[in-house]
């Protein structure tokens, strides 16, 4: 039963009901303290409180908790889900510290790549732009050709690529160019040192959105392109048709290109959508300029 109750304390943190899920896990530890589920439920407190702001309650629970660990057991996973709590809250400090001590304490531990992106994510995030670039040096040189090489970078490149986005949506466009092209440097200084590591779907897909943040089209219709052709199995790849067809779009309006071409374009990339993805969230939108693009 109390691995049950934990269980279900887990969906509903999952799920955002941080109340509900406290609640359980609170039961579980009081009704079997000595369970082997009760440490599990333990760490659930602690991302649960994190959430809920009560930093207090959670700091103390967590010094509590890593104080007295089992030395027998591998719980990397479950510490970097309260890091994961703290950098998600914005409690970087907090969080870069348990990612420390996940690679302190595991560190032959399979996840202990991204426990170092980790490190480099909350750098970025705090403007420590030199020590996360260390950071991302290290991780180059000492995961080259690793299979999770690509997730990693996007880690430390996140932060530049948010806050880029955040303040061109508040109208601060030159300093938005600064962040996206941090983040766009992060991709360049990897694809020369491991070009084969970091292509994957997604940081392909981040670097498109950031060309086009900048209003670099043609860069970011590579990127979209590249995405699509050497990841077409990915589950996402309509979004990637989608964007395509969204910056031809753009280019018509500003008269870049010929407005038939843009529009065979256009029309290239939603048919494809539909055959691929036809029941995609942009489905609807890729057929809709289809009917009105039908003559």
């Amino acid at each position: 039963m109390s691995f049950e109750l934990k269980e279900t304390g887990d969906y509903y943190y999952e799920a955002g009901q941080y109340d509900s899920a406290l609640l359980l896990y609170e039961y579980v530890l009081s009704a079997w303290p000595d369970s082997e589920n009760a440490i599990f439920a333990k760490f659930g407190v602690v991302r649960c409180n994190i959430r809920k702001g009560n930093t207090q309650e959670a700091g103390t629970a967590l010094n509590q908790l890593l104080d007295n660990l089992p030395s027998e057991m591998d719980l990397s996973v479950d510490v970097t889900d309260v890091a994961r709590a703290y950098l998600e809250t914005g409690e970087y400090e907090s969080a870069q510290q348990l990612y420390q001590y996940v690679i302190d304490t595991w560190p032959e531990s399979e996840d202990v790549i991204m426990a170092y992106s980790s490190v480099g994510w909350c750098q970025a995030a705090k403007g420590e732009d030199s020590q996360a670039m260390a950071t991302l040096s290290f991780v180059l040189d000492g995961y080259a050709g690793h299979p999770n090489l690509g997730n990693a970078v996007l880690d430390i490149s996140e932060p530049y690529y948010e806050e880029g986005f955040r303040l061109k949506a508040e109208g601060e466009v030159e300093k938005a160019r600064i962040f996206l092209l941090a983040a766009l440097e992060i991709a360049d200084i990897v694809k020369a040192r491991d070009p084969e590591g970091v292509e994957t779907f997604d940081t392909y897909c981040w670097m498109g959105a950031s060309y086009s943040g900048l209003e670099e089209n043609q860069k970011a219709l590579e990127c979209y392109k590249d995405a699509v052709e050497k990841f077409p199995e990915n589950p996402l790849a309509w979004h990637a048709l989608f964007k395509i067809g969204q910056i031809y779009e753009r280019l018509k309006q500003k008269e870049s290109i010929n407005a038939s071409e843009c529009d065979l374009n256009i029309r290239q990339a939603y048919l494809k959508l539909l055959e691929m993805y036809p029941d995609c969230k942009a489905a609807k939108a890729a057929q809709n300029w289809l009917n009105r693009h039908s003559e």
